[in-house]
């Protein structure tokens, strides 16, 4: 079962222009974007030194956001879209459940592709489970198998 959309797309940040960790304004855009459709979204967050994650909740999911720069190519970013809690071995053996569902994950999904290509970005390439780069990638969000 497909667990994480991740994409790559090229375009350039609006702010953080020279400050040690990329992307924030980008995730602000996301995150903005998930309030006005009555979303519950967290405050963003510092991934790892490296980009910005916030999490986003409705009535019957959760999932996490994360986005960062590519540090290969400074005019490429890097998001992914997963549940925020993926149970593991045993505890899907009793019952338990990710926070969200592939659909709920592909909806968010599509939500940042017309949210990220209406604000300018483009040269997308989506997956499942995998660094989104290569011939296995789609322009546009892929649905669950």
């Amino acid at each position: 079962m497909p667990i994480s959309q991740n994409t790559t797309f090229a375009g350039p940040e609006a702010e953080s222009k020279g400050q040690r960790i990329r992307g924030r304004s980008i995730a602000r855009l996301l995150a903005a974007d998930f309030r006005e459709t009555g979303l519950e979204v967290s405050e963003l967050e510092c991934w790892r030194d490296a980009g910005w994650i916030f999490t986003v909740r409705s009535d019957t999911s959760t999932l996490e956001v994360i986005v960062l720069a590519d540090h290969v190519d400074e005019s490429r970013w890097i998001l992914q879209i997963s549940p925020s809690y993926r149970p593991g071995f045993l505890t899907r053996w009793f019952g338990r459940t990710a926070s969200a569902t592939p659909q709920k994950v592909f909806q968010a999904a599509v939500r940042c592709h017309e949210t990220l290509a209406t604000h300018g970005y483009l040269e997308f390439q989506w997956c499942w489970d995998d660094f989104a780069q290569g011939e296995q990638c789609s322009p546009e969000p892929p649905r669950p198998a």
